[in-house]
């Protein structure tokens, strides 16, 4: 194995990546990404069907949390099977047509992505448990091992990209804005108090902008740009 020109972990990354280019080829590319979007349907159907389905369950298992696990395993179980139900069916339409061979060669081309997508997914919880250093020298000196890295970092700085909302953003137009509409609402209070009266004595004045205070927040921050 020493003189080879690749080590064990290329032989592995080589099977992974024909595996799943083989089973994807197979099956289609079709078939394989609306088999994804059925486990992604499958779950949303037990977030959206949880709160329905968790009483029902709840009046025939008395533990609360084994209820909720019931009644979501059963949601999920479900909508994967009538999901993939259809997925079969539209795979073997594709199949049956003259787009049979382009929807295997797509299906190859996805495979080879998916099995890159899952040795670099693999490689980061080793890498962070092992150390570069330390790990064996089968792993360090694969040839594959610079790609498989720059994949693992990319995944991991979209991970880690977590960019604040536009209401959270630093944005010093719409902070001047905002202290100035607070400044006029301070001075006009003051200048104008609101009479009191019995029937709005106990009251208190809702809080936010009202819709003329927006128009005029909005007015603020775009002569200010």
């Amino acid at each position: 194995m020493d003189n080879l020109p690749f080590t064990l972990a290329d032989l592995a990354i080589i099977g992974i990546l024909l595996v799943s280019a083989v089973l994807a080829f197979a099956r289609g590319f079709v078939h394989e990404v609306l088999s994804m979007a059925a486990w992604v349907g499958a779950a949303l159907a037990v977030v959206f069907g949880l709160p329905y389905a968790r009483p029902i369950a709840r009046e025939f298992i008395t533990l609360p949390l084994l209820a909720d696990v019931a009644a979501g395993g059963v949601l999920f179980i479900v909508a994967l099977l009538l999901l993939s139900l259809l997925t079969r069916a539209a795979a073997r339409t594709v199949q049956d047509s003259a787009l049979n061979a382009v929807d295997r060669s797509l299906g190859f081309l996805f495979g080879l992505l998916r099995g890159a997508l899952l040795v670099c997914l693999a490689y980061i919880p080793i890498a962070w448990l092992i150390a570069p250093a330390e790990q064996p020298d089968w792993m360090r000196n694969a040839r594959a091992r610079p790609l498989v890295e720059r994949g693992a970092n990319t995944l991991q700085s979209l991970i880690k990209s977590d960019p604040l909302p536009m209401t959270q953003a630093s944005d010093p137009q719409r902070t001047r804005a905002i202290k100035a509409l607070e400044t006029e609402r301070m001075v006009r209070d003051i200048i104008t108090p609101d009479p009191k009266s019995p029937q709005n004595s106990g009251k208190q004045k809702p809080g936010g902008y009202s819709e003329g205070e927006r128009r005029e927040l909005e007015r603020l921050i775009d002569s200010d740009r």
